[in-house]
């Protein structure tokens, strides 16, 4: 085989997560947090929404089940779960929504099990992607944006 098509190969393989959608837990817990409510038909919207602006659904799929409540930020990972804003308009959630199907697919976890640097890495694709998305929709930058997620990794990160 020519190196440089060995190469090209490497480094394909290189970009793609090795995450198993159909892994056991923790990477497919169903049941919501505490304080959380799964809503089916708020997730078909928003993974809907993300499918008419060339997200693959089957992506978007990974997130489920969709879990909203009173989250703090717009959403976040909670173990392996996603956990939305419920008082959030629906174009934000699916752009979150988007941001941290990016995290699921990279096995980021609490952001340290692969090392700083695959946190902020993945936190940096999932930013850009959530960003064209807003930007798409006429919303605006995120609230919560990619500095202070990556300050956050690496306050847990440093933890011994």
């Amino acid at each position: 085989m020519d190196a440089r098509i060995l190469c090209a190969v490497v480094a394909v393989a290189a970009c793609r997560p090795s995450f198993e959608p159909d892994a056991p837990p923790p990477y497919r817990e169903r049941a919501c947090p505490s304080g959380y409510v799964r809503d089916e038909a708020r997730e078909v919207r928003l993974v809907a929404r993300l499918e008419a602006n060339g997200f693959e659904a089957d992506r978007a799929r990974l997130a489920s089940p969709v879990c909203f409540g009173p989250a703090r930020s717009l959403g976040v990972l909670a173990g392996s779960r996603v956990v939305l804003r419920a008082e959030a308009e629906d174009e934000e959630l699916a752009a979150r929504l988007a941001h941290l199907v990016v995290h699921i697919e990279d096995d980021v976890g609490d952001g340290c099990r692969h090392g700083l640097m695959h946190a902020v890495a993945s936190e940096q694709r999932a930013s850009i992607l959530e960003d064209i998305l807003r930007k798409r929709w006429a919303l605006g930058p995120a609230p919560d944006g990619a500095t202070e997620a990556i300050r956050d990794y690496e306050r847990r990160c440093a933890k011994p």
